[in-house]
């Protein structure tokens, strides 16, 4: 059975190189000389992440790993939810599966039913 491609769809931070200094007030402290960035849309693996099944779980329960490419509209300026959403509204095809995820994820706002709205206090 092949297995399930995954792709990230935020930039994930995947280690990097830090170094212990000593500052000017005699502490040390940790400074991060470089950081190895995973960029929105490459193909990632567990193991390539190096990442244990809580900590893939949580990655992909929260949206940051997802089993389908980042749609292409998706730019620096354009979220990836919001690349799919125009991409239907100007006629584009979709899966439906990613469109019931996303909208999933990103409810629209409900106004509550009208016997439960806030009442305003007397004299308002």
């Amino acid at each position: 059975m092949a297995s399930k491609s995954y792709y990230a769809w935020s930039d994930l931070y995947a280690g990097g190189e830090t170094e212990e200094r000593l500052m000017a007030n005699k502490q040390m402290r940790t400074v991060v000389l470089s950081r190895n960035i995973i960029r929105r849309g490459e193909k990632v693996t567990q193991s390539g992440l190096k990442l244990n099944d809580d900590e893939w779980d949580a990655l992909i329960a929260g949206g940051s790993i997802r089993p389908y490419p980042v749609p292409d509209e998706a730019s620096e300026y354009l979220s990836p939810a919001a690349a799919a959403v125009q991409r239907i509204s100007k006629g584009g095809d979709i899966d439906t599966n990613v469109l019931l995820e996303l909208a999933l994820q990103n409810p629209p706002a409900m106004n509550p039913p009208a016997d439960e709205a806030a009442e305003l206090p007397e004299g308002t």
